[in-house]
């Protein structure tokens, strides 16, 4: 058995590869989040807008047409449901990967705070020790000939 102290963390390649694990696991929850917004947003924009001519009737004849949106003040929120209805889907997958590249940043800036924290607890203490042993070389079959 060999033992083997790690002495320091290289931050650079713990931060590149932090930032790609970041992406990597952050892209599957920003496409689903993505796609939750994108059909929530049409499913309330459908509600709300069926607000929009709510007839009053007494005794089966309509007497009155109230329209809820302009009452209760949304034209603004069934603006901005309209406007996120009506993405395109290259702004929706910039989006998508917008959000996996900034998880992925925090990611890559927590691992990085991380490795910092070790290299100088490992400056002071020496490090964790690892015990590793050579694997047995595979045997090669004889080509039958």
């Amino acid at each position: 058995m060999t033992q083997l102290r790690i002495h320091r963390i290289n931050s650079g390649s713990l931060f590149r590869h932090g930032c790609l694990l970041g992406v990597t696991l952050a892209a599957i929850p920003s496409l689903v989040c993505g796609l939750s917004l994108l059909w929530t947003s049409r499913a309330v924009q459908r509600w709300v807008e069926g607000w929009e001519v709510l007839p009053v009737s007494i005794l089966g004849q309509d007497v009155a047409r109230i329209d809820l949106v302009r009452a209760l003040g949304l034209e603004r929120l069934v603006g901005a449901l309209q406007s996120i209805s009506a993405t395109s889907a290259l702004v929706f997958l910039v989006s998508v990967a917008c959000m996996a590249i900034v998880a992925g940043l925090v990611l890559a800036v927590t691992g990085l705070m991380l490795g910092l924290v070790y290299n100088g607890l490992a400056s002071l203490t020496g490090g964790i020790v690892v015990e590793a042993s050579a694997r047995p070389a595979r045997s090669r079959r004889a080509d039958p000939e």
